[in-house]
């Protein structure tokens, strides 16, 4: 006895129709006929009650079933896991970050999604989010990791995380010296008493640009940008060499000879957010990654 068996059974059960059955399973009805009794002569007993009008399971026929259906359901999620695997086995992930994220959040997703998927292979494309956007879009990435807003309809998102936008200054900075006894990096700085500060910024068209200029604003001023980059770790850097001061995210890495203060601003948090395809098929290592991020940060 095999799986067919167990199969051909299931099928003439459900339907109640040698004929109807054989269509089912491809094959002749009366071949069908033949191999249930063939079965049922090998096994000693009547499967089926049969009349002009109908085929019914017999009590060994449900037996029969009742124990051979969970085997058959077994070996069919097998081969589906097995398939599963298989694809795997030669899939992708693309993942766009957008410049300055990956440091920070690779290191702790990629340890937990490799467990689950040890097959599939990571390509992680960094690039700035406007242009991560179009290779989402454009399929060269499957998702992207990057901060809200978006600017295309044609991309959705999942939230992962609010971050906190911080006010970089060094510690041996003239103007920071004088009150360093009086507060602490938790409490709100007010930031137009560096209006008059070189700033240390990335270059127009960063999300994070934008941020900062708009900070600024609400404190009725313009920054004094003297020097652009485009990686916010070398901004953090330049700050601690007291070059200038800046804005920058929580996540960054710190350094002791840098106070990151609070900033009291409509713009002193921002949504970072997992981005795909609209419409688009997302696969189950595409869902599962999403769902480590969430998790993981929310």
């Amino acid at each position: 006895m095999d799986i067919k068996d167990i199969k051909y059974v299931a099928t003439v059960a459900q339907t109640r129709n040698f004929s109807m059955a054989a269509k089912l399973l491809y094959i002749s009805q009366p071949a069908l006929s033949q191999y249930i009794h063939r079965l049922e002569n090998e096994l000693g007993i009547v499967l089926f009650k049969r009349t002009k009008s109908k085929v019914s399971l017999s009590e060994f026929g449900e037996l029969f079933l009742k124990n051979g259906i969970p085997i058959l359901e077994d070996v069919q999620n097998l081969e589906c896991k097995m398939k599963e695997l298989s694809t795997l086995k030669r899939s992708n992930l693309k993942v766009g970050m957008s410049q300055f994220y990956g440091k920070y959040l690779l290191p702790v997703i990629l340890p937990i999604f490799n467990k689950l998927y040890p097959y599939v292979k990571i390509k992680v494309v960094e690039d700035v989010s406007s242009i991560l956007e179009k290779k989402i879009i454009s399929d060269q990435v499957d998702l992207a990791i990057i901060p809200l807003p978006l600017s295309s309809f044609k991309v959705k998102y999942d939230l992962i995380f609010k971050e906190k936008i911080k006010f970089a200054v060094c510690s041996s900075n003239i103007v920071v010296k004088k009150f360093l006894n009086t507060i602490t990096e938790d409490d709100f700085i007010d930031l137009s008493i560096f209006k008059d500060e070189p700033f240390i910024a990335l270059k127009s068209g960063f999300k994070m640009r934008n941020v900062l200029e708009s900070i600024c604003e609400e404190f009725n001023f313009r920054p004094n940008v003297v020097l652009e980059t485009e990686n916010l770790d070398t901004v953090n850097s330049l700050v601690s060499r007291n070059c200038g001061v800046s804005i920058l995210p929580d996540i960054i890495s710190k350094y002791n000879n840098v106070k990151y203060f609070n900033v009291n601003s409509s713009f002193s948090s921002r949504p970072i957010c997992v981005a795909y395809k609209y419409n688009k098929y997302i696969s189950k290592e595409s869902r599962d990654f999403i769902s480590i991020l969430k998790k993981y940060y929310l």
